[in-house]
């Protein structure tokens, strides 16, 4: 039963298992005789003798001695018998290992009463085998009787042996295989009828495909459902339409399609053209877009690989590879402005600073506190009397962000920051940098030849006053 079905045929060592999709193993037919015994001597067993083979129901011929993999009832049909990669047929053999040996050969016999035996390879196996009922071995000439019937012969004259052996001729006929020219004509109507039914059978195929997808998408979360109409757009990504969003996705396709994913450390950064790892879980339009909406809305990484139905462990790898990767296209993207494109969009309120290009503040974000010690004093903050880091940000006077550093050490000065981060190689001669009292930078703008605003700040909503530095 099931794995343990084995095929029975002299030379055939195929299991269950074995089998390709479409083919299956094939009790013996009960009924008729003669059909039960061309399966038998098919198989390369003996019909009598001290080595008679003994069918049961568990004995079982695969489908793989069948043209088309399966048996058929129809005695007209090719499959009414086995004729597929079968040992010899006509097998002289009277032990079993003698018809293993013979079985090597993978012949197949076509015998036709009246006609010379034909010999063919499994490839052109297109024939049946009839046995009498009461025959033990088939030979070129015809059926060979058992004893008993062979002495019935003797004792008749020899107009009842003729009739016996029309009446045989009769039955021969009547089950007999149908010819290779008879097959060839079954096959080119079965592809005739599926050529002409090609194109509706592919049309139904595909609006059955596009229905299934279309069903699929409508309770998925992914771009193609979500990023129908700007408000839907500003919502998860937080830029401002379609158009944009299509825009900046294009420009970062090429590389995007050549991403390797963060490892960590191990990551290579040469090499990898050719050989990026597994095929990709989303799509680059799905990513792109996964990552804007954890930006902009701030979700866990649970729930953001549970929508997109990957892995935390995946998702993470994602996140952390498009955030470098955006990091350094972004840049490229969207330069450091000078001061005749911060003039242009100049609020009202800046008229009597028309030369300031950057407003600089630090903010700091809260971490867990780690377990080493250095790193303990490297982010402890003696204003927040927390462990954070600390970051450095630049806007321009009408609000964009302009300039963002990278994390410091929440004991990090914001003078060491400004120094470190590069932001004074970005200012030019004449330009004005405004920014809280509690930085230090007047020496270093000076060098630059800058000048730095300090506003201050009064209660009551009075107009703020700016001194310079």
């Amino acid at each position: 039963m099931g794995g343990r079905d084995y095929c029975c045929v002299v030379g055939c060592s195929n299991r269950r298992s074995d089998l390709p999709k479409g083919y299956a193993f094939h009790q013996f037919p009960k009924a008729p005789l003669s059909r039960r015994n061309s399966w038998i001597h098919a198989t390369g067993r003996a019909l009598t003798g001290k080595y008679k083979f003994v069918v049961t129901d568990n004995t079982k011929i695969c489908g793989h001695h069948f043209v088309l993999g399966r048996k058929n009832a129809d005695p007209t049909n090719i499959d009414y018998v086995p004729t597929m990669n079968l040992p010899l047929a006509s097998s002289n053999a009277e032990t079993p290992k003698e018809r293993h040996r013979q079985a090597k050969g993978l012949l197949t016999t076509l015998i036709i009463p009246g006609q010379n035996v034909h010999t063919y390879t499994s490839d052109h196996a297109y024939h049946k085998f009839w046995v009498h009922p009461n025959a033990t071995k088939v030979t070129e000439t015809g059926v060979q009787c058992q004893p008993r019937c062979e002495n019935k012969f003797q004792q008749t004259n020899h107009v009842h042996v003729q009739q016996t052996v029309d009446a045989i001729t009769t039955v021969q006929k009547a089950t007999q295989v149908t010819t290779t020219s008879s097959l060839l004509q079954i096959k080119c109507r079965q592809q005739q009828k599926l050529i002409m039914n090609y194109p509706q059978n592919y049309r139904l195929f595909t609006r059955r495909k596009k229905h299934s997808k279309m069903n699929c998408l409508k309770h998925k979360f992914c771009m193609e459902t979500l990023l129908t109409n700007d408000e839907n757009v500003q919502f998860y990504t937080g830029l401002p339409n379609i158009a944009t969003f299509n825009a900046l996705l294009e420009y970062l396709r090429p590389k995007a399609e050549r991403l390797t994913y963060w490892r960590g450390k191990q990551t290579s950064t040469t090499g990898h053209i050719g050989n990026r790892g597994r095929v990709r879980s989303l799509s680059i339009d799905n990513e792109f877009f996964a990552v804007l909406v954890r930006l902009r809305l701030g979700l866990l990484v649970e729930d953001i690989a549970a929508r997109f139905a990957i892995s935390k462990t995946h998702f993470s790898k994602l996140f952390n590879t498009w955030i470098r990767f955006l990091r350094l296209e972004l840049e490229l993207l969207f330069p450091f402005p000078s001061r005749e494109q911060v003039n242009e969009h100049m609020p009202p309120s800046f008229a009597k600073f028309p030369n300031t290009v950057v407003i600089l503040d630090c903010t700091e974000i809260y971490v867990q506190k780690p377990s080493a010690l250095q790193a303990q004093r490297q982010t402890w903050s003696s204003y927040k009397h927390r462990n954070t880091y600390k970051i450095l940000v630049g806007i321009s006077p009408d609000g964009t962000v302009t300039f963002v550093s990278t994390l410091y050490g929440g004991a990090a000065s914001d003078r060491f920051i400004v120094n470190k981060s590069g932001i004074l190689n970005l200012v030019k001669e004449g330009d004005n940098v405004m920014a809280d009292r509690g930085f230090d930078i007047s020496d270093d703008l000076t060098k630059m030849w800058c000048h730095i605003k300090y506003p201050s700040f009064s209660l009551w909503r009075i107009p703020v006053k700016c001194q310079s530095g």
